[in-house]
């Protein structure tokens, strides 16, 4: 699914690019010249949400372990008498694996509200381009574009 889904959004941002071009290419590279920067920003959250991703995993698999080295062997836990001690090692990688997952989910919170940041500003960007180019009288009327004409 992901990789459709990039194919999708990658010829959904071409076509409205193009679109924007064929109707305003000033507005159209406003838009480029403002979503820009998001774009290595995303980058570099993504490196850092992968190895946060596989530093969880790690401690999941650390986690799974250590419980089932206290299930299997809670004889000899029982018979050595290190309840205590193997009950500290699974709250460790409990606590360990918590604090790994929310580090990952720290970077997954960032990209949304970062992607709405920069889409408001490009709004608000053109929003006020298209108030300065109506009153210089290059914006096209809303009674003569194409999608209000009868």
């Amino acid at each position: 699914m992901g990789a459709i889904a990039w194919i999708i959004n990658t010829i959904v941002i071409i076509g409205v690019l193009c679109v924007m071009a064929v109707y305003q290419w000033r507005l159209a590279l406003l838009t480029i010249a403002v979503l820009l920067p998001l774009l290595p920003l995303m980058r570099m959250l993504q490196r850092k949400q992968l190895r946060a991703y596989d530093t969880m995993r790690t401690r999941v698999g650390h986690t799974l372990s250590t419980i089932s080295e206290s299930v299997m062997g809670a004889g000899v836990v029982r018979a050595y008498g290190i309840i205590g001690r193997t009950r500290r090692n699974l709250d460790a990688a409990i606590q360990d694996q918590y604090r790994a997952e929310t580090r990952a989910a720290r970077y997954f919170a960032l990209m949304f509200p970062l992607g709405d940041l920069f889409g408001a500003a490009a709004l608000a960007t053109v929003l006020a381009w298209g108030r300065t180019s109506d009153r210089a009288g290059g914006w096209m009327p809303a009674r003569s574009s194409p999608a209000c004409s009868s």
